[in-house]
């Protein structure tokens, strides 16, 4: 636990030394670290738009102070707020919580498996001036998340409308080490190029496979009818007004041929999965089947491993469940920018905060951020319990 706390202790000490500062020295006002700490406080507290930031680093500048140990002379205002985090070095940001969040990475056990998505930050897809039509796409934030506990590990960003997810999925595999994990992706990133890297790295894949693989789609579906099942299972769950079934159905396909591309992928197993989901209310239901390919060789006295791969299926949707606390928890999609790197900083900063609370492991993350809220004692207690916001 000390050593926790320690660990802890020292992370805003290196965002102070690490994070650089590129404001002329006349326009220094504010102490960097020290808004940033701030923003996410108030992100913490559940502010969502930008002016409803600045209000809270205002009107409850006493408390920040008390929690940080640092008196500003004056609070930021609502302009200095939105140029101050437009210069802030994301990619620094980012590297200075690796390496407080990078344990994690290495602590990953062979049976953990993490989810890798793309996620489109809607507040900076441009309006045109001229039409007031919105552009296509815009910044875009991927992330790395821990299935078991949904915590994010990892993260980088893309141009939606000028960049290729792929490739900085294929980076941040790399670049964090998840590529020597086990890691699930959607159908996107089944690409031999991506599943090879994870392969070559000693890591294991699954990712769904879609009809646009048409050549290895046929494979499978082949594989499917003629190949004996090897592992079979049924899950089920409740919730949000729907009863959903799923039905696991996992083939050993080592010896199958593959195109050439595919070499280095060593495709391995295969993953059926069965959905049927009921609305409650109305009773009506929908079916669909999913493919996954995986490097994971499989025989049948190998339970323990199948039934690793069928749930880190179920597993995947963790992206998800964190995207759905992006939005509607802390409003990530309300944040409205122009400025690229201000949307990344936005992100970045949310991302931090929910990791703070999933370490608390609440039932409820809404719930939480009402008590602090309006129990602002409560969350007092909490910086205790990190023993995280100390600039000294």
């Amino acid at each position: 636990m000390q050593l926790e706390k320690r660990k802890v202790k020292s992370y805003f000490k290196n965002l102070s030394e690490k994070l650089p500062d590129t404001r002329d020295n006349r326009g220094k006002r504010h102490n960097l670290a020290y808004v940033m700490t701030g923003v996410l406080i108030a992100i913490l507290h559940g502010r969502k738009k930008i002016s409803s930031i600045q209000r809270f680093l205002k009107n409850r500048q006493t408390d920040i102070s008390k929690w940080t140990k640092y008196k500003p002379k004056k609070a930021v205002s609502d302009s200095q707020l939105r140029r101050i985090i437009r210069g802030v070095d994301w990619q620094t940001y980012n590297s200075v919580n690796q390496i407080y969040f990078g344990k994690e990475i290495t602590e990953i056990t062979e049976d953990e498996w993490v989810a890798i998505d793309g996620k489109e930050l809607k507040g900076s897809i441009a309006v045109n001036a001229k039409d007031g039509k919105k552009a296509k796409r815009g910044e875009a934030v991927i992330n790395a998340v821990k299935q078991n506990d949904s915590r994010v590990l990892a993260q980088t960003y893309y141009r939606g409308d000028k960049e290729s997810e792929k490739i900085y999925v294929r980076e941040l595999l790399v670049q964090s080490n998840l590529a020597s994990k086990s890691v699930t992706m959607d159908a996107l990133h089944c690409d031999p190029a991506t599943t090879g890297i994870v392969n070559k790295s000693g890591g294991r894949y699954l990712v769904q496979v879609k009809e646009n693989q048409d050549k290895l789609m046929e494979i499978l579906k082949l594989a499917e009818k003629c190949l004996p099942c090897e592992y079979k299972d049924s899950q089920a769950d409740k919730g949000h007004g729907r009863i959903e079934l799923r039905k696991n159905y996992i083939y050993a396909i080592k010896g199958l041929t593959f195109a050439d591309r595919w070499k280095d992928s060593d495709i391995s197993s295969l993953v059926v999965t069965r959905r049927k989901v009921i609305a409650i209310k109305t009773g009506i239901e929908s079916e669909e089947v999913s493919y996954r390919i995986s490097n994971q060789k499989v025989t049948k006295k190998d339970k323990q491993t199948m039934k690793s791969l069928a749930n880190a299926v179920r597993g995947h949707w963790a992206v998800e469940a964190d995207n759905y606390v992006r939005d509607v928890t802390f409003g990530e999609d309300g944040i409205k920018s122009s400025y690229g790197n201000s949307t990344r900083i936005w992100a970045a900063i949310r991302t931090v905060g929910i990791n703070l609370i999933r370490k608390l492991k609440p039932k409820n993350i809404q719930a939480r951020v009402e008590l602090w809220t309006d129990c602002p004692d409560r969350f007092f207690f909490s910086l205790k319990k990190w023993a995280f916001f100390s600039l000294t």
